[in-house]
């Protein structure tokens, strides 16, 4: 089943020219903050699996908007944000994937320490 989902990610990286290989170094630059965090090995390939699938819900972008020259209209902006709750559709059915669903859907959200650290 991961080997099943992790093709289809590298699939959605081919089909978007813009960013060909993004998810695996993505991955791979993940994992190795998780390392400098001292995170453990089944917490650091979740966090690599949820690296490579973060963009899975570009499958559901059409190409005319993934491999548009010139920056997106805002139509085309809100369907191309679509793609992270579109990710985490596919992922859904996969429930020993929650965490990373979890990550997949959110992998574009901004924590701003700033907030917290004024409360």
């Amino acid at each position: 089943m991961l080997d099943t989902v992790t093709s289809l990610a590298f699939a959605i990286d081919a089909k978007d020219h813009y960013t060909q290989g993004h998810s695996q170094k993505v991955s791979a630059y993940a994992a190795l903050i998780a390392e400098a965090m001292e995170m453990q090995g089944a917490e650091i390939e979740e966090i690599r699996l949820g690296a490579v699938l973060h963009d899975i819900g570009k499958v559901g972008i059409p190409e005319s908007i993934l491999n548009k020259n010139g920056p997106l209209n805002p139509e085309e902006w809100e369907t191309m944000k679509s793609h992270v709750a579109f990710g985490a559709k596919i992922l859904d059915p996969l429930t020993p994937l929650a965490r990373i669903r979890e990550m997949v859907l959110h992998h574009h959200e901004f924590f701003d320490v700033r907030a917290i650290q004024t409360h």
